[in-house]
């Protein structure tokens, strides 16, 4: 097995030489120094048609957990842990069309939400570009493809929803998307969306604890602009352990009769636009689905109550 881990790291065979044979003396070294937790890992990744997909289109799963991954305060054993976390949870519990697409590394537009102008923005979950921050992404897209902004998790067991990257739109776009996008939506910012789908998505499985990465604990801290600490504590984070914040899986909201008449419209609209989403949100995971007809799939809807659909219940 040691030697198919090193025979399947194709992606080295793509970079310069000297980058090549440090990637493949840091897998070694690694697999070597944790060697009984590697095999077990490497049988994991072995054990189910779906695993090997899963490692043919991306090789770098052999040794994802040997490096700092979602939070530079995770030690090895515990990244292991929070990995096998989530590939257990996806090929357990999410819809298997879905899961399949994704584990092929395949972008799925899982949903479309119209703005007030009629402008279409698409939600679209993938793997990122970046594993380092976490194994899946969601992304809020532009008709033309650009990102206005994007959310890396991790389903982490008992470790919880984890969030290892809450980003803007492409630097390059500057600020006039994201103002587009906040008033065709009546306000929601982009960032704002994602994070509630976050806690739509740990309310619909039943995990009990949704957290953000903090700053200083990033795998790439240095590099990155965006204040992860002020937005978490915006949104009601408490700062935690192993360089976490843990994050309420209820947002706060301010009763619409406290609110001055004049915004009260708006926040109608806002809350209108924040249901389409969340309603587009759980079709999209939804294991009742015809698509979906396999006996097992049959079993687990009963996991997902009926009323569990209308997004007022996941507000």
């Amino acid at each position: 097995m040691l030697l198919r881990s090193f025979q399947g790291r194709w992606d080295l065979g793509y970079t310069p030489a000297p980058r090549q044979i440090h990637g493949y003396l840091s897998h070694a070294r690694h697999s070597l120094a944790y060697l009984p937790r590697q095999l077990d890992w490497l049988r994991f990744l072995d054990g189910s048609e779906e695993m090997r997909q899963a490692v043919r289109s991306d090789p770098g799963l052999y040794s994802r957990w040997h490096a700092p991954f979602i939070s530079r305060e995770l030690d090895a054993p515990a990244r292991l842990r929070i990995l096998q976390a989530h590939y257990r949870f996806l090929l357990e519990r999410f819809p298997p069309r879905l899961r399949d697409k994704l584990l092929r590394g395949h972008d799925v537009r899982i949903g479309t939400l119209r703005l007030r102008n009629g402008e279409a923005v698409h939600l679209h979950l993938r793997k990122p570009a970046v594993r380092a921050m976490g194994e899946l992404g969601l992304y809020l897209v532009t008709g033309s493809k650009e990102v206005l902004s994007s959310c890396i998790f991790t389903f982490g067991g008992e470790d919880g929803l984890l969030i290892g990257a809450m980003q803007g739109s492409w630097s390059f776009l500057g600020r006039a998307p994201i103002r587009e996008f906040t008033r065709g939506s009546h306000g929601v910012r982009p960032k704002n969306l994602l994070l509630t789908l976050m806690r739509v998505l740990a309310r619909l499985y039943g995990i009990e604890r949704l957290r953000g990465v903090a700053q200083a604990a990033h795998p790439f801290a240095a590099r990155i602009h965006a204040d992860y600490d002020s937005f978490w504590q915006e949104n009601g984070g408490i700062p935690g352990k192993h360089g976490f914040h843990e994050l309420p899986r209820f947002g706060a909201r301010r009763p619409v009769r406290l609110l001055p008449s004049k915004r009260r419209a708006a926040r109608r609209q806002r809350e209108q636009f924040l249901d389409e989403a969340r309603a587009v949100f759980l079709r999209a995971l939804d294991w009742r689905r015809p698509s979906q007809p396999s006996p097992d799939d049959q079993r687990d809807a009963s996991r997902l109550p009926p009323a569990a659909l209308h997004p007022r219940a996941w507000a």
